[in-house]
């Protein structure tokens, strides 16, 4: 009784979610959509039977397996797309729907795609043949399961391994369950495309039945009911039908609910996307991949102009201890620096411009104008151009100058008189000339200190230097593209709050979806 009450609440809420959604249509002046949700209410509101569809690739044997469940001839059979068009059969409380085939013609798919949405329960037949081969048969599968579709897949036993024991039920020949193996690994593989979450652990898979539609047939021709019940347990369609019993019939309230669910949520993704599509949001959009172009390419001129520059700036330093090192007199590299980090600013530009060139819509950045064949003065059209984007903005290196380079030879003269120390050469000319030595190779690492520091200072100088070109260069063109983003938004204010009102139902839809799920 719980149970049933629940049932009736969740229903009564994807009424109104279903009319909420037409008048919110009704608003925004989609008529169709409006009628297809009245619809769907209206049907949602007189269901009470589940119905289950039977889907596959055409004479996989959809028709056999469905005269086989319900023991009579009530769908037509061949070796050639046979069913052309929907028909519906009643079995057991349940409507069965045998479709066209997918593959039979593009007419005959498109029908099946469409009855799809409408059903509660997706029963995919394959065969043993070829058709587990197929790889159109896996991205529908994975297709119908992403949709939110409680999905059965069905291995249709055409080819019979003549080694195999006829006494032994299909589900469990050596034959069938390689194929079931295989049948998985497929299904597994082609569901990571489209999602992280493994196939076999959906709510929506109801999994694997191998059988013999054709045996499982033929079990009417039986005319004891022993006989005819073994026909039926080895051919495997009796696990099919203990599945539906439980499985489907368990949750058969819930699966007819999902349905309506599934369609309004489809119908307001596809109306939100049309909303942010249409062409009242055609130049937000653009100025916004616009935005995100500029502040990629900042963010790489930025990454590009420290990393070479902070390498040229070590290489300098690093060369300019290296010949103290050697007793070689170091001369200011300033000049040759900042001469040096300009032509990589020069450089960087030039390639970034190339990038940027082909990354804009140049029609929707602020000012532009398009470039007629017949001007005669370039230089006095106004508008955007890329090369007033990325001028040359030079990068002022003005920080505190390098230290006073130590004489000459330090380390040399060093070396001498310590080498006669050694030996015991000890006048007190040469102690003299050790101390003095000392004194310079004092001086030495002192230096070297002072250009740590120095080397820091330029590091941080030059690094606010290429901060302050990329704020002279971009800064603006944001600020102006985020003003017209800001017109563009007060302008369709009322298709933007449409848009939020459809998200906030796709929410309430989705909430609803997962509290159904776990009645």
């Amino acid at each position: 009784m719980e149970q049933a009450m629940l049932i009736r609440d969740h229903k009564q809420t994807i009424l109104n979610l279903l009319q909420e959604g037409k008048a919110l249509m009704e608003s925004a002046g989609d008529k169709e959509r409006a009628a297809v949700l009245e619809k769907n209410r209206q049907e949602t509101e007189a269901k009470t039977s589940p119905t289950m569809m039977f889907y596959g690739l055409y004479n996989a044997g959809k028709s056999t397996i469905i005269n086989a469940l319900c023991q009579d001839d009530v769908a037509p059979v061949g070796d050639v797309p046979t069913t052309t068009e929907i028909q519906r059969i009643h079995w057991k409380g349940y409507t069965l729907i045998d479709t066209p085939g997918i593959d039979a013609c593009t007419e005959h798919t498109k029908i099946a795609e469409k009855e799809i949405r409408e059903s509660d329960v997706v029963l995919f037949v394959m065969d043993n043949a070829d058709t587990f081969d197929n790889a159109l048969v896996y991205r529908t599968i994975v297709n119908i399961l992403d949709m939110g579709k409680p999905l059965a897949v069905i291995i249709n036993q055409k080819n019979i391994d003549e080694e195999e024991d006829i006494n032994i039920p299909v589900p469990e020949q050596a034959s069938m369950r390689n194929i079931v193996k295989k049948v998985s690994l497929n299904l597994e593989t082609q569901g990571r495309r489209s999602s992280a979450q493994l196939v076999a652990q959906r709510r929506n898979y109801l999994g694997i039945f191998p059988l013999n539609g054709l045996m499982a047939f033929s079990a009417r021709q039986q005319t004891n009911a022993d006989g005819r019940e073994g026909y039926l347990g080895i051919s495997g369609i009796t696990s099919l039908k203990n599945a539906l019993d439980t499985a489907i019939a368990h949750s058969q309230q819930v699966y007819m609910l999902q349905t309506p669910l599934i369609n309004l949520r489809d119908t307001l993704r596809q109306a939100a996307e049309e909303f942010q599509a249409s062409s009242i949001y055609g130049e937000k959009q653009q100025m916004a991949k616009n935005r995100e172009a500029l502040l990629l390419s900042r963010q790489r001129l930025r990454d590009r102009l420290l990393a070479d520059g902070l390498r040229k700036i070590e290489a300098t330093i690093e060369q300019m201890n290296a010949s103290a090192a050697a007793g070689q007199r170091v001369e200011d590299p300033s000049q040759k620096l900042k001469e040096e980090l300009q032509a990589l600013l020069r450089e960087a530009a030039e390639q970034e411009k190339a990038v940027l060139q082909s990354t804009l819509t140049l029609e929707a950045m602020p000012g532009y104008q398009p470039e007629e064949a017949s001007a005669t003065n370039q230089s006095e059209k106004e508008g955007f151009d890329l090369f007033d984007l990325l001028a040359d903005v030079p990068i002022i290196i003005d920080g505190p100058g390098f230290p006073i380079p130590i004489p000459g030879g330090v380390i040399v003269k060093l070396v001498k008189v310590l080498f006669k120390l050694i030996f015991g050469d000890s006048d007190s000319s040469n102690q003299q000339a050790a101390a003095e030595s000392q004194e310079r190779l004092a001086n030495y690492y002192r230096w070297r200190n002072e250009m740590r520091d120095q080397e820091i200072k330029i590091k941080a100088v030059y690094e606010k230097s290429v901060n302050d070109f990329l704020a002279q260069v971009y800064d603006p063109q944001l600020a102006e593209i985020d003003r017209i983003l800001a017109d563009v938004d007060k302008t369709c204010a009322k298709h933007t709050e449409t848009l939020r009102e459809l998200e906030q139902l796709q929410l309430r839809v989705s909430d609803e979806m997962v509290a159904l799920a776990v009645s």
